[in-house]
């Protein structure tokens, strides 16, 4: 088994947890679409491109979004 070396009481306890790739992600479009930075219907490639992430992070903004009811799917591959 395994024992810790130091009392847990005295490591500073850390504000919360980091925030996930995604959920920065999301704040970033949302920014960016009320700025008008975005246009009113974008794709998944498009935003892949302008944030430099991966497919699976930009699909799981947009579902975080889309769970807070601030964007919808379009049809296809937009939103």
């Amino acid at each position: 088994g395994y024992r810790l070396r130091a009392d847990p009481s005295a490591q500073p306890v850390p504000n919360g947890l980091p925030a996930a790739e995604e959920d920065d992600l999301a704040g970033a479009i949302l920014r960016d679409r009320v700025a008008r930075r975005l246009d009113g219907t974008v794709t998944v490639g498009a935003l892949m491109r302008r944030y430099s992430c991966g497919r699976r992070t930009v699909l799981n903004a947009l579902k975080k979004l889309a769970d807070d009811n601030i964007v919808v799917r379009a049809p296809g591959q937009a939103w």
